[in-house]
C-alpha cells in the first residue's frame, strides 16, 4: 500500500485456504467442485458461497462501510499469460447473487497492460486500474459505498490497487469481500502459520466472520478485517 494514494482498511475473506485443496482448485484451476457424489458448476458454487455469507454478515460488512452499500463491483482480470479480458469470471458469479442484482456495476478496467506484470509480482500500483467514465469525479462512484468482490486474496495488490482507483474517484467507502485468502503455513512469517493454526482450531462456519464472533468467546469487531479466520 506504500505507493497508493488511497486504500481500504477492510478486507474480509470468507475462508482461508492453502494450495492444492478443493477450494484452491475451484478458484485457481477452475475445476468444478465435488459435493457428495455429484459435481457442481463452479460459478454456481461460488455464487452460493457469497450468497450464504452475505445473508449472515451483511450487517457486519455494512457496518465497516458506514451504511448500506450503494454499489457492488468486481476486479478485472490481469492475467499475463493470455490476452487481457475486460472482466473475468467474478462478474458472472456476482451476477448470480440475488441481493446484489440492482447494485452490481462494471466500474473497473485495467488501465494498461504494462501494469499486469507489476500486479503479478504482488505489488500495488495507483494506476493499475481505471474507473469507467472520463470525469475526475465520476457520478457512478462519487460518495458511493462500494462492496468490492474478488475471488482470491494473495498479497492484496489487486484489491488495494482497485480500491485506490475507486477512492481516487470519490468513493466514500470501499469494503473488499474475497472468497478466500491464500495462506502458506510453512512461511517463515509466524503470522501466517499462526492464523492457519487458529483456523484449524476453530473450523469454518458460515455464521462466523472476522468482523463478528458468534461464539461469544472473543469480540472481533476491533480487529483488522484482513486478519481473518476461516
Amino acid at each position: 500500500m506504500e505507493r497508493l494514494t488511497g486504500h481500504t482498511e477492510h478486507v474480509v475473506p470468507i475462508s482461508l485456504i492453502i494450495k492444492n485443496t478443493q477450494l484452491y482448485d475451484v478458484l485457481v484451476r477452475r475445476t468444478d467442485p465435488a459435493i457428495g457424489t455429484a459435481r457442481r458448476n463452479r460459478l454456481d458454487f461460488l455464487a452460493a458461497t457469497l450468497t450464504c455469507f452475505f445473508r449472515e454478515h451483511a450487517g457486519c460488512l455494512q457496518g465497516l462501510a458506514g451504511g448500506p452499500f450503494t454499489t457492488v463491483a468486481t476486479i478485472p482480470s490481469t492475467r499475463t499469460e493470455r490476452p487481457i479480458e475486460a472482466f473475468h469470471h467474478m462478474d458472472k458469479v456476482v451476477g448470480k447473487v440475488g441481493a446484489w442484482a440492482r447494485l452490481y456495476r462494471p466500474l473497473l478496467l485495467q488501465a494498461d497492460d504494462a501494469y499486469a506484470p507489476v500486479l503479478a509480482a504482488r505489488e500495488s500500483h495507483p494506476a493499475a486500474f481505471r474507473v469507467l467514465g472520463d470525469r475526475v469525479k465520476s457520478d457512478r462512484v462519487k460518495d458511493a459505498r462500494v462492496l468490492l468482490v474478488d475471488d482470491l486474496f494473495v498479497s492484496g495488490a489487486h484489491v488495494q490497487s482497485a480500491a485506490s482507483a475507486l477512492i481516487g474517484r470519490g468513493a466514500r467507502a470501499v469494503v473488499a469481500l474475497v472468497i478466500a485468502r491464500l495462506v502458506n503455513p510453512a512461511s517463515t512469517d509466524p503470522y501466517s502459520a499462526g492464523i492457519w493454526q487458529e483456523s484449524g482450531d476453530r473450523p469454518f462456519r458460515f455464521d462466523r466472520c472476522c468482523v463478528c464472533d458468534r461464539d461469544g468467546d472473543r469480540p472481533a469487531t476491533r480487529q483488522p478485517a484482513r486478519r481473518a479466520r476461516g
